[in-house]
């Protein structure tokens, strides 16, 4: 490459930046807005007439597996936009916020079909979270066992997605609307706990013997992993997610 290239790249390099610095300049300060593209997409329903779908994963090429507020666990197929239930949760908490809400699949679902469901039960006039390992088989879900339960929780901010990836199973757990809870160390809520896939807690924790992987949260309610660790996208009261 000769130098006039290399000077007109560094050029073109330079306008780029002034003109991203610029722009945020008009628009008012720190705050980028929205910029303005040629792009357009147009939205095709796959499927109408949903309950409140919580959290989804690919099945397969053309399936979807969901579950609903309400506590149906089903799997779309997306060629044709046939939903199918594959089976409901039993004794759920269904108030406000509160009903069946994660769903994974275990990371080797090939060669073991199982899937991880979190939702809220009553016990001692108390709502908790709990996390059931189902086998999927021949097309319905049965109940394998129970990861996790009697997690403190609520009727409103409440979390409860999880990701099963490797031996871990991530678990959000909201604050309730006490925010105070959220830094408490004696607390559950607020935070995200990590599990192994078993329940048991994993001796690399921040916390010896303690789930608590992450605190300081409000309404956790995505969770993925990269190589840069994890991340949480999490509700705001109105907005500001």
């Amino acid at each position: 490459m000769n130098k006039r290239i290399k000077i007109g790249l560094v050029v073109f390099v330079i306008s780029l930046a002034v003109g991203a610095v610029w722009y945020v300049w008009l628009r008012g300060g720190d705050e980028v807005g929205p910029i303005e593209t040629q792009l357009k997409a147009e939205i095709q329903p796959v499927v109408e007439g949903l309950k409140i779908p919580w959290q989804m994963r690919w099945l397969a090429p053309h399936y979807i597996l969901f579950s609903e507020l309400g506590g149906s666990v089903k799997r779309l197929n997306v060629a044709n936009g046939t939903v199918k239930t594959l089976g409901t949760i039993p004794d759920l908490a269904r108030e406000i916020q509160a009903g069946l809400m994660g769903l994974d699949l275990h990371p080797e679902f090939a060669e073991k079909p199982y899937i991880f469901l979190c939702y809220n039960y009553y016990a001692d006039d108390q709502i908790y979270l709990a996390v059931d390992r189902y086998r999927y088989v021949n097309d319905t879900i049965l109940l394998d066992s129970t990861i996790v339960d009697h997690i403190p929780s609520f009727a409103i901010s409440i979390g409860g997605r999880i990701l099963a990836e490797n031996n871990h199973l991530y678990l959000s757990v909201g604050e309730g609307a006490a925010s105070e809870l959220a830094q408490d160390p004696d607390s559950w809520s607020g935070k995200i706990l990590r599990y192994h896939l078993d329940g048991s807690i994993p001796a690399d924790n921040p916390q010896s013997n303690s789930p608590v992987w992450a605190s300081g949260f409000r309404n956790p309610q995505g969770l993925t992993t990269t190589s840069l660790g994890l991340f949480a996208t999490e509700h705001g009261t109105f907005s500001n997610d």
